[in-house]
């Protein structure tokens, strides 16, 4: 599956994707590429205009605790982002602990 998926990822479509195919990218990226769910994130949002819903992102959240023994994202920064117009209009933020 990895051998699959390789070439598509920069391809990976979003049209209005921005909450599951985004978590699905920063899965990947958390899993194969040694990523940190933050470093993540902000990777994906450089690219396109993502706004994984909070459920997806606490899921993310628990992907990291177990994957890596470490979170690197703060649940509360990410729902005060999410919850504001910051993240309709792409403002990244900051969301290290």
């Amino acid at each position: 599956m990895k051998d699959l998926l390789k070439p598509c990822l920069n391809k990976l479509s979003y049209i209005h994707g921005i909450s599951r195919s985004s978590t699905i990218s920063i899965a990947y990226l958390i899993g194969k590429q040694n990523f940190g769910l933050n470093e993540a994130f902000n990777f994906i949002m450089g690219k396109k205009n993502i706004c994984p819903n909070i459920g997806f992102m606490e899921q993310l959240c628990e992907y990291e605790k177990r994957l890596k023994n470490q979170i690197t994202f703060s649940s509360v920064k990410y729902i005060s982002w999410f919850t504001s117009e910051r993240c309709d209009k792409n403002v990244s933020t900051d969301f290290s602990l």
